[in-house]
């Protein structure tokens, strides 16, 4: 109900926002032709702001000790800047290294890029001054990295190929048994009991597409091919719930046997996506002001946002707080507690407006020129 807009700096860009999770800070960096200003609040709403002469800013990788920037200015290519505080930055010597982004886990700091002039490969440190690239990993020939992470003491790699390879110790690497289709996967969660990996692709058809299942995120296998793509997918009261274009429906008790509840309709409407909150499944459709919701996700009604415009489409749905938030193209946001009736508690500010739900509380922001975003602490009161 109650949000706060946050006064920017006089600076066009914001080209990151990220969380730190062991300082308990935010850090945000906007950026002008030459110059630019980057910020940290340890709650969102109040910020400290100092000159950045380093370029946008792509990615933040916090560790316990240091925390390791990637950034690029047009003049003089790409950098690595580290801080211990978030508050004073310097550059660490790394001369010809020519990357993307950093990452932090499992005890390491990986760098996406290479000291050797080239955009592929990966390099690791522990201090983050002293780097190893990468040994010889098993892709194809002309295969790139697309992304890295960590989890449970392993590392995974996703490749513009749609592959995977896995790593415990950033040596020795294995090609994980992927369909000939993972590269379409929208969405991860991993719930059930017992509990494995569940995703979901986009595109439709009998080829590899629809439901996925792992029960250790090596080995996967392709649970449920669906009529059309899909768009989200969600856990609660015992029960998978997945939904689509043309406001498809499904449900599934163990992620690997699925049932559709609600068929696809022949007009093009897609449900952007589902959430779980209060014992109840909601779903939004993108056009129309559709929302369903659902008890157990097999029975469904279909309620309507009333003021919303014709132009005015769904992009995001969140619950926390005892509350769903809905975001729109009009960078507006609804509330309602229950997810049929609904509130608008912020409207005509730009134009998109996504919206997530974390431990500070809500924070939407809105893709459009002046960078905006708004936040609203789980501490409020909503009505």
């Amino acid at each position: 109900i109650h949000w706060w807009g946050i006064p920017r700096p006089s600076y066009p860009v914001l080209s990151t926002v990220a969380y730190d999770e062991t300082r308990g800070k935010y850090f945000a960096v906007y950026t002008g032709s030459s110059d630019g200003v980057i910020g940290s609040s340890t709650d969102g709403i109040n910020w400290s702001w100092k000159p950045f002469s380093y370029g946008s800013v792509s990615s933040f990788a916090c560790g316990p000790e240091r925390i390791i920037a990637t950034a690029l200015n047009p003049s003089i290519g790409w950098k690595l800047i580290t801080s211990t505080d978030g508050e004073s930055w310097s550059e660490l010597n790394t001369s010809g290294w020519v990357g993307s982004s950093a990452r932090y886990g499992n005890g390491k700091f990986v760098l996406l890029g290479s000291f050797t002039g080239s955009h592929s490969g990966a390099s690791y440190s522990e201090d983050g001054e002293h780097w190893t690239e990468l040994p010889d990993l098993p892709l194809s020939p002309y295969v790139s990295i697309l992304d890295i992470v960590s989890g449970a003491g392993r590392w995974l790699v996703k490749t513009d190929d749609g592959g995977f390879i896995s790593s415990v110790d950033l040596i020795n690497w294995s090609i994980l048994e992927t369909g000939p289709h993972m590269n379409s996967l929208q969405r991860v969660i991993r719930a059930g009991s017992p509990s494995l990996f569940v995703a979901i692709s986009r595109e439709p058809g009998d080829s590899g597409e629809g439901i996925w299942t792992s029960p250790d995120g090596k080995s996967w296998s392709q649970a449920w091919s669906s009529p059309v793509g899909l768009t989200g997918i969600a856990w609660g009261g015992g029960r998978f719930v997945a939904v689509g274009s043309r406001c498809l429906i499904a449900t599934s008790d163990d992620g690997a046997h699925w049932e559709v509840r609600r068929d696809a309709d022949n007009y093009s409407n897609e449900l952007i996506g589902v959430v779980y909150g209060g014992g109840r499944f909601v779903a939004a459709a993108q056009s129309n002001g559709l929302v369903f919701s659902s008890p157990d996700g097999i029975t469904w009604d279909v309620a309507s946002v009333n003021d919303l415009q014709s132009n005015e489409w769904a992009v995001s749905l969140a619950y926390g707080a005892e509350r769903f938030v809905l975001g729109s193209m009009m960078t507006s946001l609804r509330t309602r507690s229950d997810g049929r009736i609904w509130h608008t508690t912020l409207g005509g500010q730009g134009r998109e407006m996504h919206v997530i739900y974390g431990d500070q509380g809500f924070l939407a922001g809105s893709h459009n020129d002046s960078g905006h975003y708004w936040i609203s602490p789980n501490t409020v009161h909503l009505r």
